[in-house]
């Protein structure tokens, strides 16, 4: 092998590779301590041309860290106005860089990398690992040259614009030939070791570099071994669409923007770069022969089987070749590139359920107990189960605090003589527990406190355009805390000053992300206005998975030491009033009731009110003794219609609740 000395085989510290939702505590930093980066590509943050362990870093980050680059595509603006590019269409960033970085800035290849970025905590020997989490087309056109593996069938040589229809995600790039775009980055890799020096960004090798493996687009993960203190991690090379071999030596080549989030594992040792996708695992290799990149990439392959799977060399050997498929990945970079490919689906032996990294044992049901401190002044608990299996979906449940109380509180527990009644009103852990006991095993609640235990006064006091995006922000973080499990199922709710935050939320951004799949207000509905109702009924309309539910009373008359509880226009009897005046236009409202509660339906939405004859305060006790909160997640999913309802006055969890005094 020319770059390095390869050992013999490659270690996985565990049997079998958990998923990284179950490692990420372990080998990133905390959720709450990760940062979005920016990186443009511009003349002072780009490598041109090379890889190498002296160059300088032009961004540092932290493990666990996401970073929204910029590529340019590898050419020159005369290049493209040659093939047709009028002169306002070509970046001006890249003119920049053609004009700017010259002579020993170069070389010795030919592309344009954003970077290198240096990643604090990784060393020689680590593996780095890339998680693609999206790509983009910021440009309308690519081109293809004509070279490569059999340069005599170019009858016309020179690059030919192509044009790329960003809405069909198509390209045609020949007559009657049109093909789909699956964007990813040719080049990605890290410094080789120092002895190698400065080596030219055209060869892939075992830094990873130039491999043009087209299966690398969003939503696959790259492993890459490091070789240099920081990795000094490069990424361009865009390509919209490329197929396997890359004959001519170009695919279409472009501009792209992505975001990928960066982790140091230092429970994996490899030699050779490796890729996971949604359905498959890839092992690579590559060299001046074909026939050794391809030994390269099978005996990588034979050692991945044997240490996931736990079988013998002859074993893993004999399944790669009734199992696995072999893929030239390019013939024209100097190395050749030779990957192999194995269905995720043919390893049925699946991962033990293993305690979540990070997280330590807490209360007497066997639960594990995780708090992320934020600022400004929040404060999240994620109570997760005592094991989670990485094969079945999560779900996260996002709960903010009712005014005035504190975590333990929302809790719940049994009342010992002289405690607070606070702490026997909700019980939403004895009724998560309840959740987990009947078909949904994996939840995890994060409840969400801050100081003055106010989410209205917290929005308020921050102002709402800085506490609106700031909530945004955090949800990001705490389901980055959870990882990247099969599927992760997200709810949006809270009690009463609680429903702040979900309207935070709302508020920060112009649409709802399709991961969120449940909004459900615990008689928190107070700040619902017109406003909300696009956006929500775009969001229902998005996905069937998506339910909205409210819970409410008659609370127009409550009296309070003389006072009505309400104003003449507050309260969540007036609020739901709202929800349906503004909502009824798009979606259709059935009538009808469900115990002692009147009932509003439609495709996707529940919304509950509890007429109150006899004028009490049931603000909590719906959500506590009467399993609203149970209710309020489980309304909508298979399985749980009114045959099956709890929403009654009678506790459903009593033999869940936390018996014993907490630390």
């Amino acid at each position: 092998m020319p770059w390095r000395a390869t050992s013999t085989q490659v270690h996985f510290v565990h049997m079998r590779r958990l998923p990284s939702f179950l490692l990420v505590c372990a080998v990133a930093s905390s959720a709450a301590a990760q940062r979005v980066h920016s990186l443009p590509a511009t003349p002072a943050t780009v490598a041109y041309g090379y890889y190498w362990s002296q160059a300088k870093p032009v961004l540092t980050i932290a493990s666990g860290d996401m970073v929204d680059v910029e590529t340019m595509l590898t050419n020159t603006p005369a290049g493209l106005e040659r093939m047709g590019v009028k002169p306002e269409d070509v970046p001006q960033r890249l003119r920049d860089i053609v004009t700017q970085v010259t002579g020993d800035a170069r070389g010795p290849g030919g592309h344009i990398l954003t970077g290198p970025i240096y990643v604090t905590g990784a060393d020689s020997g680590d593996v780095l690992e890339v998680r693609i989490q999206s790509i983009s087309l910021p440009i309308a056109y690519g081109y293809n040259g004509c070279s490569g593996f059999i340069r005599e069938l170019c009858e016309e040589r020179g690059s030919r614009l192509i044009l790329l229809d960003r809405k069909k995600m198509t390209a045609e790039v020949a007559p009657g030939i049109t093909v789909p775009l699956r964007p990813f980055f040719g080049s990605i890799g890290v410094a080789p070791a120092p002895a190698l020096g400065r080596v030219s960004s055209n060869p892939p090798a075992q830094h990873a570099g130039n491999m043009d493996n087209k299966e690398l687009v969003a939503g696959t993960t790259l492993f890459i071994p490091v070789w240099v203190k920081g990795a000094l991690l490069e990424l361009g090379d865009g390509h919209a669409a490329q197929g396997d071999g890359e004959v001519d030596q170009t695919a279409i080549e472009t501009n792209l923007t992505g975001r990928i989030q960066v982790i140091v594992r230092k429970d994996l040792k490899l030699d050779w770069p490796r890729i996971e996708t949604t359905t498959h695992w890839i092992t690579m290799g590559a060299d001046t022969s074909l026939v050794v990149a391809t030994k390269t990439a099978v005996r990588q392959m034979v050692l991945f089987l044997q240490h996931t799977m736990g079988i013998t060399q002859t074993q893993a050997y004999q399944a790669a070749s009734m199992a696995a498929d072999l893929h030239i990945t390019q013939l024209v970079d100097g190395n050749v590139g030779v990957h192999m490919m194995i269905a995720k689906s043919y390893l049925t032996v699946p991962p033990k359920p293993r305690e979540m990294t990070g997280f330590e044992a807490w209360g007497s049901f066997g639960e594990r107990r995780r708090v992320i401190r934020a600022e400004p002044g929040i404060t999240a608990t994620l109570i997760a189960p005592a094991t989670i299996d990485p094969t079945r979906p999560v779900d996260l449940i996002l709960y903010a605090l009712p005014n005035g109380n504190t975590t333990e509180q929302t809790m719940g527990r049994t009342l010992a003589e002289g405690m607070d009644w606070h702490f026997d009103i909700q019980h939403i852990a004895a009724q998560t527990r309840v959740l987990r006991e009947h078909g949904y095993p994996q939840s995890i609640v994060a409840y969400l406190e801050v100081d003055g235990r106010s989410w209205p006064s917290w929005r308020s006091s921050h102002g709402y355009p800085a506490a609106n995006a700031r909530i945004v922000q955090l949800v990001d973080e705490l389901r980055e805390a959870i990882g990247s499990p099969p599927r992760l199922s997200v709810t949006l709710t809270g009690h009463s000053g609680g429903g702040s935050f979900a309207f935070g939320f709302l508020d920060g951004q112009e649409s709802l992300p399709p991961w969120l799949d449940r909004i459900a207000f615990l008689d928190s509905n107070y700040g619902f206005e017109a406003k909300h109702a696009d956006k929500l009924v775009a969001w229902l309309r998005a996905s069937t998975r998506h339910q909205l539910v409210a819970l409410a009373y008659d609370d127009r008359e409550i009296m309070l030491d003389g006072k009505k509880v309400v104003s003449d226009s507050g309260g969540t009897w007036r609020a739901t009033d709202r929800m349906l005046r503004a909502l009824g236009p798009s979606l259709r409202f059935a009538h009808d009731t469900l115990g002692a509660f009147v009932r509003e339906s439609a495709p996707q939405v529940t919304l509950l009110r509890h007429p109150n004859p006899a004028n009490r305060i049931l603000h909590t006790e719906m959500i506590g003794e009467m399993n609203g909160f149970i209710h309020a997640m489980l309304v909508g999913r298979p399985g749980y219609g009114d045959a099956e309802s709890v929403l009654r006055p009678e506790r459903a969890y009593t033999r869940y609740v936390e018996p014993l005094a907490r630390p």
